[in-house]
């Protein structure tokens, strides 16, 4: 069958259901159940339109549209190449169901992430993830046939954790959403639920027509997701949320002292033509990102150099080792291990919580200064030499 939305010179991979294994259900929603599996020798995510039973055995052109909306979307993942978005391997059509089978991300989704209050998150952790996030959008969107997303928000994000501990996203699931409305028929699925109502922009729930513009949106919304790590909107309901976002221009409260506000507030502005491209946002984004490295990097503690390539730094200082760059190749951190040689010293961060408070309030919590760690690191190469051993310097482990 030919799907509508496949591209001429672009085949969708049909994977045979037979070859996948499936583990246990890690997700569900209005569409069916996520699956973790194993798909030859690749762990695989397998999101399962349970809903399309009636499509398989029915005969009904909405039916056909249904099934055709799903593995055209999905056509359109499995050729998209960036570290950024989420890789798809195949579909899958069984008798009860449409499997889309796409490489499985360690974390699960940004919101599971956000929602992990033992998940240690500084500040520069979550701006560079919003500007992979950002990258990945002005991906999909300075395409030849520029592709909206439509669906962005933190559910669709994943998180691969790399053995560094470096938490990097990638954008999934745009075609969901499409294929839900269509099965239940227009709005309705849009407005089920806090979901998918909390990222809807004015103009998509007046008119129900998406654009750049309303992904731009999404992502203002997305921006205060990760400075808050709060749910959006969490006191009112889905009808509540539509009827004040499109009559009353709703947003959330902005995080006093957040970074990035000024990009977030114009993310979500009422006038679709007001927004900034993702062009001017990843722009923004990464000026935000390389003065905090450089501030930071004035409270400092000397260590060994790493060794070139090893791959070793870590999230703070591969980081550093990008500042003063505007743009990056689509290729960097896509393995998660360094390629160039890692600054000498650990760049300290500090959470949103800190920051609101103030560094002497970060201080007074019990952070070590850099005189500190210099007289420790003194006393133990000194304390060594006295062993009759060749002093060594080590890395102190990450405050919590």
């Amino acid at each position: 069958m030919q799907a509508r939305h496949l591209w001429k010179g672009h085949n969708l991979n049909v994977v045979n259901p037979k070859e996948i294994v499936l583990h246990k259900i890690i997700g569900e929603g209005s569409f069916g159940r996520v699956w973790s599996g194993m798909w030859r020798s690749s762990q695989v995510a397998v999101k399962e339109f349970v809903f399309a039973q009636a499509a398989v055995t029915g005969g009904s052109l909405q039916r056909n549209e249904l099934i055709e909306e799903i593995v055209g979307e999905a056509a359109v993942m499995s050729f998209l190449r960036h570290p950024r978005i989420l890789h798809l391997y195949g579909c899958s059509l069984t008798s009860q169901a449409i499997w889309i089978v796409s490489e499985l991300c360690s974390r699960g989704s940004l919101r599971q992430v956000l929602d992990d209050r033992s998940q240690h998150l500084p500040l520069v952790m979550r701006l560079r993830i919003a500007v992979d996030i950002a990258e990945g959008m002005l991906y999909l969107h300075s395409r030849e046939q520029p592709i909206i997303h439509r669906d962005l928000k933190s559910h669709n994000v994943f998180i691969q954790e790399t053995a560094t501990g470096e938490l990097l996203p990638k954008i999934g699931d745009w075609g969901s959403a499409r294929a839900v409305m269509l099965h239940t028929g227009g709005m309705r699925t849009m407005t089920h639920g806090v979901g998918t109502a909390c990222w809807l922009a004015p103009e998509v729930i007046r008119h129900a027509k998406g654009s750049w513009q309303s992904d731009v949106y999404a992502f203002g919304i997305l921006l205060w997701e990760l400075a808050t790590r709060e749910e959006v909107h969490s006191n009112l309901s889905a009808a509540q949320i539509i009827a004040r976002v499109a009559n009353e221009g709703l947003r959330p409260k902005v995080p006093c002292n957040c970074p990035w506000r000024e990009v977030m507030v114009s993310c979500w502005h009422e006038e679709p033509q007001a927004r900034p491209s993702f062009t001017e946002v990843v722009r923004r984004l990464t000026a935000l990102l390389e003065r905090r490295v450089a501030t930071q990097s004035s409270s400092i503690s000397p260590l060994r150099p790493q060794r070139r390539g090893s791959g070793s730094g870590g999230a703070y200082s591969s980081l550093a080792q990008r500042s003063g760059t505007t743009s990056r190749s689509s290729g960097d951190r896509s393995s998660g291990s360094g390629t160039s040689e890692a600054l000498p010293y650990r760049v300290r961060t500090h959470s949103l919580e800190e920051h609101d408070a103030g560094d002497a309030t970060g201080r007074a919590s019990g952070q070590e200064s850099p005189v500190a760690d210099l007289r420790e690191l003194a006393q133990r190469a000194k304390s060594r030499r006295h062993r009759g051993k060749r002093p060594r310097y080590r890395e102190d482990k990450e405050q919590s």
